[in-house]
């Protein structure tokens, strides 16, 4: 087997996209004829693009939580993060990374993060470099930002990411529904009474793990103040809050018996299997690991997309709760731990989509796969964008529905009858243009037109189509002017 060098990028935007890329380097790590090197891009760029690129993110979920979502439903189609304006400037701040690709000039790159993978693309299409490029997805849902107009395979969390890759035109035999890579560790049994004995914990009442995520955020600190109320232990682990921890630690020092406040610790994988329940943001990385250990979440707080989007999933899969009010913690908490039956199905659940071999599921397969990159040209790309949800622009679907165009791209249009929904035929965008110049009460800024038989007269001449005007003839003897509804048709 030859020698093979594989370049795993990540970016610190968040902590899961790093913690996903370390995973996949221990993977990697174990195979033979392997040799892995394993770089945040950021870490190789200037201050201000760094800054401009994660701090900017974390003060934004921090602050405007809403504006996180916001970006998401836009960013949310194909091909987005090539926007002219966006493109210029990672061109212009990632100059240090397309030198060092060049240099290092890697047999495979596995990118967990849409801005590595999409330098690698940029290079793979003008020839530059010749790697394959695997892209890991690192939430639950495929958002449109991670798609590459280059790639070898994609590998995706479950089975509706790649339904949605797969409407997007990509071949079904290019993606793998692999999970999110975590830490083996997570699906491994567990030395239970070892852990209770590190931390002094009771065996026979309830763990509560409450986790402020890597850099100590969130209603940590409510989150606790609620979970004092009831007879369970808990761990809180505040992360890089130096501060958040001193404030836990003085809040439960009357409950020190049963409250444990860490900060960063290594520990994670054992605090998760151990635990009864996490509390805590449903991060895609967080969440795998808690599935991969079989340990059901209650959800607070979500962050407005990703997170929204990974909490549905969850949540549909029966393998966690919600707490949408931090004021009622601990009612819900208690509800839970008071059901047996319930808590065992979730634990049940949580455990059915875990998936603690993703890393090396993704390791096995990249090294396996001989499949030359896809490259998709200029027409390919328009053609997924046009195969795009349509929700995220309202005035494109606005003209889509009057017109039958979008960019320039004709549409057909069929019609309707609005009152009762009886379809009544079908235009080409010509013969619509035509009845647009003929129909004097064709509304462009309106989806309905009223139709009258002055109006039946001057389509009849149009020649229109026979079908659809004896339709309209019927429709229009029997009952007067009628309503016409029109809805484009995507070819």
């Amino acid at each position: 087997m030859d020698h093979k060098r594989v370049l795993i990028l990540s970016a610190a935007i968040g902590s899961g996209h790093k913690t996903a890329a370390k995973a996949l380097e221990t993977a990697f790590r174990r195979r033979p004829h392997v040799t892995v090197v394993n770089e945040d891009v950021l870490e190789m760029t200037n201050e201000t693009y760094r800054i401009m690129s994660a701090e900017l993110y974390l003060q934004s979920v921090k602050h405007v939580p809403w504006l996180v979502g916001w970006t998401y439903q836009y960013n949310d189609e194909p091909f987005k993060n090539e926007e002219p304006m966006r493109k210029l400037w990672d061109q212009l701040n990632t100059q240090p990374v397309v030198k060092f690709l060049k240099e290092y000039r890697p047999d495979i790159c596995v990118c967990t993060h849409f801005t590595p993978a999409g330098i690698v693309a940029q290079l793979v299409a003008s020839g530059q470099l010749d790697t394959a490029l695997s892209v890991v997805t690192t939430d639950y849902d495929f958002q449109g930002m991670w798609l590459s107009r280059t790639f070898t395979r994609y590998f995706v969390a479950r089975e509706e990411a790649r339904a949605r890759l797969i409407d997007f035109d990509v071949n079904p035999d290019r993606v793998t529904v692999s999970g999110i890579p975590v830490n083996e560790q997570f699906g491994q049994p567990l030395d239970r009474q070892a852990v209770l004995d590190t931390y002094e914990l009771d065996g026979d009442l309830p763990i509560i793990l409450v986790s402020a995520g890597a850099v100590g955020g969130g209603p940590a600190r409510a989150i606790v103040a609620q979970l004092m109320r009831l007879n369970v232990q808990v761990v809180v682990v505040c992360g890089s809050n130096a501060d958040l921890r001193r404030e836990v630690e003085a809040l439960t020092l009357p409950l020190r018996s049963r409250f444990r406040v860490l900060g960063f610790t290594s520990d994670m994988p054992d605090l998760v299997r151990a635990a009864t329940l996490f509390i805590g943001k449903p991060g895609g990385l967080t969440a795998s690991e808690c599935m991969a250990a079989g340990t059901p979440l209650a959800i607070v707080m979500p962050i407005p997309g990703q997170e929204e989007r990974n909490s549905d999933y969850l949540l549909e899969e029966g393998a966690a709760v919600r707490c949408n009010d931090i004021e009622t913690v601990s009612y819900k908490i208690g509800q839970l731990l008071a059901n047996p039956q319930r808590l065992a199905k979730l634990r049940e659940n949580a455990r059915r989509i875990g998936r603690a071999d993703a890393a090396a599921l993704i390791a096995a397969t990249t090294l396996a796969d001989e499949n030359a990159p896809v490259k998709y040209n200029w027409r390919t790309q328009k053609r997924m964008f046009r195969n795009a949800p349509s929700d995220k622009d309202p005035l494109a679907n606005v003209e889509r529905m009057l017109f039958g165009t979008v960019g320039g791209v004709e549409e057909s249009l069929a019609l309707y009858e609005d009152e009762t929904g009886i379809y009544l035929g079908t235009l080409a965008p010509a013969q619509y243009r035509a009845l647009r110049k003929h129909v004097r009460n064709l509304d462009d800024e309106l989806a309905i037109t009223v139709l009258t038989r002055d109006d039946l007269d001057r389509i009849r001449k149009l020649g229109l189509g026979s079908d659809l005007v004896d339709k309209l003839d019927r429709r229009i003897h029997f009952h007067g002017p009628i309503t016409l509804r029109r809805v484009r048709i995507t070819a």
